[in-house]
């Protein structure tokens, strides 16, 4: 039996998902819901979220 590694393609595929990751997580906006956006938002405000909200 193939080990996890060979069965999803070795070091090409596994770095080409990172990359596809880090680039997706530095381009996109965090979300308001996630809890460390939600923190940061009432630490700084928004005008775009509610307070009562977060």
């Amino acid at each position: 039996m193939a080990s996890l590694y060979q069965r999803i393609g070795g070091y090409d595929v596994i770095a080409a998902i990172i990359e596809d990751l880090f680039n997706s997580l530095r381009t996109d906006p965090p979300s308001p819901d996630s809890p460390p956006a939600a923190a940061s938002i009432r630490r700084r405000g928004s005008p775009a979220v509610n307070r009562a909200d977060v």
